[in-house]
C-alpha cells in the first residue's frame, strides 16, 4: 500500500530502488553517521536496503516497516521512517547536512505524526544519541516527552496519541 504524505514545502514518498544513490550519499556521510549506532552504509548495502523498502510497500495492508524519502522540488533531502508493532511505532529520520537547520526534519516528523494519528499506531517512540542535541530538541518540540533510558549514551522519547 504505497502512499505519499504531503507537507507545506516537502513531501514524503516511499523509499525505493530509485533512491539508492541518494541513500548511499546520506548514510555514508560521516557527519550524519556520527550520531548513528551502525557503520556508514556502502552503495551495495544502500541498494539492498532500498530494495527491501520497496518490497515492504508491495503489501496490500499497512506495512510493518515504512521508509520515506524526504523530497523538496524533486531533490532528496533525507529519509524518515518507522517500524510498528503492538500499537507502537519507533520513528527515525536523517537529513543531509546541507539541508539541516531549515525545518525540513520538523516538517517531515510532524507530517508523519499526523499521518499516523488514528491508524494502527497509538504511540510513537524515538531514540537519539545524547550528543545529538538538535534531534532531542526536535523531538521535544514536536510533542514527544523524554523517558528514562537504560543506556548512558542514548536518550529515549515517546509520544502518545
Amino acid at each position: 500500500m504505497k502512499r505519499r504524505i504531503v507537507g507545506e514545502r516537502i513531501f514524503l514518498t516511499p523509499l525505493g530502488v530509485d533512491h539508492a544513490d541518494e541513500l548511499y550519499r546520506l548514510e555514508s556521510d560521516l557527519e550524519v553517521n556520527r550520531y548513528q549506532d551502525y557503520p556508514p552504509m556502502t552503495l551495495e548495502k544502500a541498494k539492498a536496503y532500498c530494495d527491501e523498502s520497496e518490497e515492504s510497500w508491495s503489501s496490500e495492508s499497512f506495512p510493518k516497516w515504512q521508509e520515506f524519502a524526504i523530497v523538496k522540488d524533486g531533490v532528496f533531502l533525507g529519509r524518515i521512517g518507522f517500524v510498528h508493532e503492538n500499537g507502537g511505532a519507533t520513528v527515525w529520520y536523517a537529513l543531509l547536512p546541507e539541508f539541516q537547520g531549515f525545518g525540513f526534519a520538523r516538517e517531515a516528523l510532524i507530517a508523519m505524526i499526523e499521518d499516523l494519528r488514528g491508524s494502527v499506531v497509538d504511540r510513537l517512540e524515538a531514540n537519539c544519541s545524547v550528543e545529538n542535541v538538535r534531534s532531542g530538541h526536535l523531538l521535544l518540540s514536536t510533542g514527544f516527552e523524554e523517558i528514562e533510558s537504560d543506556e548512558e549514551d542514548l536518550r529515549k522519547f515517546k509520544l502518545e496519541y
